[in-house]
């Protein structure tokens, strides 16, 4: 069959394996909002549809002009509320049911636009969507009453979108804008315009799909913002850096410094190495201890969160979220009291390791920021830790409370750990921190909190970090 020639056939598969091997064109009814006419000797002729799909599609040839194979001619498609310029070549012709002539057509996409189109996705960094946790959507069927498109997204950048959906969905075009709301794995929901600029069949998980190639018709800050948010958590080869650089705005970071997770066997080995440094340097732990040390069946469980400056790793948190019986690291070494929260509605965090020679440059605070906003975004309300010496004076800076829980960690010098914990929106909303506290730690997190939603201050709060603001303008 790949081997086929134009021309007339009277196997009807044949046909459509000369639009498309994979995608069958749908027939048209009466009533659908699939409209059609051709240019012919310069005069605009309306056609009777028999089919469509985002390839091509068969006419009735009710008046018996005589097309050729091969001859190209131009269209005026409308599909809903999109109207198209089209050209197409005439692949096959067939007999109908009656002595009437079904002629198909094969839509001749604009090689240059498409081209211009692929130079300028190529523009910006794609990254893969990983298989496991692929970002979904649906938007309703402009063509259909009652009738939805559900799609997953395979890869993305800050252009747009590329999408595989289900080939069923057969009146779609080149042009066409459409309205969807996509669904992020771990972050959340939101609503986004696309335009389709490019349609194929392929196979995507051992399935032939439906591609569709989008572009954002508006790119705008919270569109930004979630999608970073998933790419710097899940996606490989991704950075804040990377992110700034191909596009993305809205996430937070200090653009002197490259957040991101251990994603790789090498991140992961790299975060151990600094771990050992770090303790090391702390007295934590003797020389002969090695790196394998540093490792725990609670690494696997974890997001590892790292700060890197030109490559280098400088420091790392790692940050679980538990559910309900699930244990956790810290129940090792003590009781939780009876009045502690729920560890649903916690994020619990440890290892947090700053390298030696960059310890006081504020990595451990830019840290703090973003453990504070991966735990508002879950929806969880508290982040508790335990910490030795001068480092508890630091977390309870940051609004952290002691719990009154003590335990001594033999295998981490002897040293008296306390157990502190945060309820992150009191902090980032200044209740029961300093003006110094807040304007130094939250209050960026606080803007980009309260501008995507994630906090509602009341009146009282915004009083109170005015009142902070006016007090960092005088200092």
């Amino acid at each position: 069959m790949k081997n086929i020639e134009l021309g007339i056939v009277s196997d009807i598969n044949q046909d459509y394996y000369l639009i498309n091997p994979v995608m069958r064109p749908e027939e048209i009814r009466l009533g659908d909002p699939v409209k059609c006419s051709i240019i012919i000797s310069g005069k605009n002729k309306n056609i009777s549809l028999w089919s469509y799909c985002p390839f091509g599609f068969e006419f009735i040839n009710h008046d018996e002009t005589k097309y050729q194979i091969g001859e190209s001619y131009l269209f005026f498609l409308n599909i809903g509320k999109t109207s198209l310029n089209i050209s197409g070549s005439v692949v096959f012709i067939r007999k109908g049911d009656s002595s009437e002539k079904i002629v198909g057509i094969r839509i001749n996409y604009n090689h240059g636009e498409e081209q211009s189109s692929n130079e300028n996705r190529r523009s910006r960094s794609r990254w893969n969507c990983p298989y496991h946790l692929l970002p979904t959507g649906t938007m309703p069927n402009p063509n259909k009453f009652n009738d939805f498109i559900y799609f997953r997204i395979i890869d993305m950048s800050s252009n747009g979108l590329k999408l595989a959906t289900s080939l069923r969905n057969k009146l779609l075009a080149i042009g066409q804008v459409l309205e969807c709301t996509l669904s992020v794995p771990m972050i959340g929901t939101l609503c986004a315009t696309i335009k389709i600029n490019r349609v194929a069949t392929e196979q995507f998980q051992e399935k032939d799909y439906l591609i569709l190639g989008t572009s954002f018709v508006k790119f705008d800050s919270v569109i930004s913002s979630t999608l970073s948010e998933y790419l710097l958590t899940f996606g490989e080869n991704c950075s804040v850096k990377s992110l700034n650089d191909a596009g993305f705005h809205g996430h937070l970071g200090n653009s002197k410094f490259d957040f991101s997770y251990s994603k790789t066997s090498k991140d992961y080995d790299d975060v151990l190495a600094l771990r050992l440094d770090s303790y090391r340097s702390s007295g934590k732990l003797s020389s002969e201890v090695n790196v394998d040390f540093m490792r725990d069946e609670y690494d696997a469980r974890s997001r590892i969160l790292t700060v890197k400056l030109g490559g280098e790793l400088l420091g790392s948190a790692r940050a679980m979220f538990h559910e309900k019986g699930d244990k956790t690291s810290h129940e090792r070494y003590l009781t939780y009291p009876s009045n502690f929260p729920q560890i649903v509605d916690c994020l619990e965090v440890s290892r947090v390791c700053v390298k030696p020679d960059f310890q006081g440059v504020g990595l451990a605070r830019e840290l703090s920021k973003h453990l504070a906003l991966l735990t508002i975004k879950a929806g969880r309300k508290f982040i508790y830790l335990s910490a030795a010496g001068s480092l508890n004076d630091f977390w309870m800076d940051l609004g952290f409370k002691d719990t009154g829980i003590r335990y001594v960690h033999k295998q981490l010098g002897n040293l008296e750990h306390k157990l502190l914990i945060n309820d992150v929106q009191k902090s980032i909303l200044g209740r029961g921190i300093s003006a110094n506290s807040w304007l130094t730690s939250y209050q960026h997190l606080y803007q980009y909190c309260e501008e995507y939603g994630l906090i509602e201050p009341s009146l009282i709060d915004q009083v109170r970090l005015q009142g902070f603001k006016i007090v960092g303008q005088i200092l």
